[in-house]
């Protein structure tokens, strides 16, 4: 009997533990979260780690794909030039700071082939 009594009131608080789990999981809220997104645009890798919100990643990965098709079309236009990496690095750099700047993101770390940004905001 006194068992009886003692799992009446832990199986509640069980159950109330495990949907209070799975609801803190599954949500999807617009709060911030921390990302981070690798890949390279025309052979240039870049690296950013930053803080914000699901649409502010959306958003970042729409500009990346407009500088990374800008570059490849600045080059397939200005063939004839040959146009240092590290030129390029630091035009793609600045593009990306200033897009975080725009978005307003902060706490972001970026690397950009030897061009990196260590300090968080």
């Amino acid at each position: 009997m006194k068992n009886l009594k003692k799992l009446s009131w832990q199986i509640p608080f069980l159950l109330f533990l495990i949907l209070g789990t799975y609801y803190t999981l599954t949500q999807k809220g617009g709060g911030p979260v921390r990302w981070k997104e690798e890949g390279s645009i025309n052979g240039i890798s870049y690296s950013i780690s930053c803080r914000g919100s699901i649409q502010q990643q959306k958003a970042l990965n729409t500009e990346l794909e407009k500088i990374r098709k800008g570059v490849e079309r600045a080059i397939q236009n200005d063939s004839t030039h040959d146009v240092h990496p590290d030129t390029v690095s630091a035009r793609i750099y600045h593009m990306i700071v200033a897009f975080m700047e725009k978005e307003r993101l902060e706490n972001y770390q970026l690397e950009v082939g030897s061009y990196k940004t260590d300090s968080l905001r």
